[in-house]
């Protein structure tokens, strides 16, 4: 996403396929490059991430939407995370959503805690609902978007993806876009957005929505 010539960008992919073994892949450190190069409406600001006190705002973000001690353990199986040193100019923000597992026992939970309710049963209803850690994993989402949208604003473009870049990462990005962008927030604009972030990179809906499809 980019809204005019040598603005910032958002872009998208997977988790590198860094592995234990440290692996690096030129193809991807000069496309990051030349996307950092390509933005010159940088504004000098401090954007409002978390990062190390006194360091110079960068001229590229990668956004990872994992914790990092997920993205680090995904080197056993040849994943991983981008390291700063390999990647000039560019900072490495872990923004600390938790993977589809966890999210699917969290809304099974809310499902069963809102159906108990309906029937009657809503003795200690918000302390059940803290339970199933729901709107924690939604602060966390929407966090993730607040400090994405920040970057972008100050004229910074960014790199977002989580392990395979169809869940989380559609997520962050296409919230992001309709906070920057009032076309995705018209109907046919949002048609759009599902179109490009969530169908054209594979999103699994019929996973992920439990939905039968003919193979």
């Amino acid at each position: 996403y980019s809204d005019g010539v040598c603005s910032p960008v958002i872009a998208r992919s997977s988790q590198p396929m860094v592995g234990i073994t440290r692996n690096r892949s030129q193809a991807d450190e000069q496309l990051i490059e030349m996307i950092r190069k390509s933005t010159i409406n940088y504004k000098s600001e401090n954007a409002q991430i978390k990062m190390p006190k006194n360091s110079l705002p960068p001229k590229l973000v990668i956004f990872d939407c994992r914790a990092m001690t997920n993205a680090l353990a995904n080197n056993v199986i040849g994943g991983g995370v981008e390291s700063d040193l390999n990647y000039k100019d560019c900072s490495v923000v872990h923004l600390g959503i938790e993977n589809i597992h966890l999210m699917r026992e969290s809304v099974n939970s809310l499902t069963q805690l809102c159906f108990f309710a309906q029937e009657g049963d809503t003795d200690g209803w918000l302390a059940k609902l803290e339970t199933t850690r729901w709107l924690s994993y939604i602060r966390a989402l929407l966090s993730g978007v607040q400090q994405v949208v920040s970057v972008v604003t100050r004229g910074i473009s960014v790199l977002i993806h989580c392990t395979d870049g169809w869940d989380r990462t559609s997520q962050i990005t296409s919230l992001a876009q309709i906070c920057l962008d009032p076309y995705y927030r018209t109907l046919k604009g949002f048609q759009i957005l599902i179109e490009k972030e969530w169908i054209s990179f594979g999103h699994r809906f019929g996973d992920r929505c439990g939905g039968c499809f003919d193979e």
